[in-house]
């Protein structure tokens, strides 16, 4: 805009040059073409990321989380949106996942290839890559890359490029492993990649909040139960004093010559 208002400036006292014309207008528009391009994917990316991060805080569940995240945020190319747990803990020693929740397109999911099953583990001895997630921070992997045995893990899923995001609470535990699959070679740009590490974070929190709703819960029904239980204890100790004494007074009525 500056340089079209300097160009305009020009023509207006008769300075105006050719060289003014013909390069450096030209090239003030398309620069200001550009910007506008460029802000207008800036919107569109923000706009999406607040709407997959309103559907996540949404979510009431596990796969509700992975369904937000498959449906707004993924491209055409990613074929798998997965929650692990961490399933070997704290302690050292082989790094062990199991699949809590995954989505995947609707054309995976009809053809049958590549199907992942809640419940489904993998370990550092078939994905060796697992063992750096014990630092706690995110991995990229290209699959042509890995060595042939693991290599194949990933292939028979259809899988080429994989970002693996550990999930870490508040408190600094590792509360489990968000994977976004790709079947490009190159499945994620910078911008990607950044936008997952942002969602990634979110997600601890839900699962965090999701768990202490499950710890409020199982205390209310704990705090439930005991009142019950005081008053199934009260009601019956009153009641056998109760009849305690009647059979007292019962007894000192009843003369005591009789059989």
């Amino acid at each position: 805009s500056g340089i079209a208002n300097q160009v305009y400036n020009h023509a207006l006292v008769g300075t105006l040059t050719l060289y003014e014309v013909t390069v450096i207008l030209p090239l003030s528009v398309a620069a200001g073409g550009l910007g506008g391009v460029i802000a207008r994917s800036t919107l569109t990316g923000q706009e999406t990321l607040y709407r997959v991060s309103q559907a996540i805080g949404e979510a009431s569940d596990l796969q509700g989380i992975v369904d937000a995240i498959g449906e707004q945020l993924a491209d055409p190319q990613v074929s798998h949106v997965a929650l692990w747990q961490n399933a070997s803990g704290e302690e050292e020693g082989s790094m062990e996942i199991s699949l809590l929740a995954v989505w995947m397109p609707s054309v995976a999911r009809v053809w049958g290839s590549g199907v992942w099953r809640p419940g489904l583990r993998l370990d550092g001895s078939q994905v060796p890559a697992l063992g750096s997630l014990r630092q706690r921070s995110p991995v990229v992997l290209r699959v042509s890359r890995l060595p042939a045995s693991e290599r194949a893990v990933w292939e028979h899923q259809g899988i080429r490029s994989v970002v693996l995001l550990p999930l870490i609470t508040f408190s600094g535990v590792q509360d489990g492993l968000l994977m976004i699959a790709s079947r490009r070679i190159y499945g994620f740009s910078r911008v990607r990649l950044r936008t997952y590490l942002t969602i990634g974070a979110q997600v601890a929190l839900v699962l965090e909040n999701l768990h202490l709703i499950e710890q409020a819960q199982q205390a209310g029904v704990s705090s439930e139960r005991q009142r019950l239980a005081r008053d199934i204890h009260d009601s019956l100790a009153q009641g056998f004093t109760s009849i305690v004494m009647k059979l007292e007074a019962a007894d000192a009525r009843i003369p005591s010559d009789l059989d």
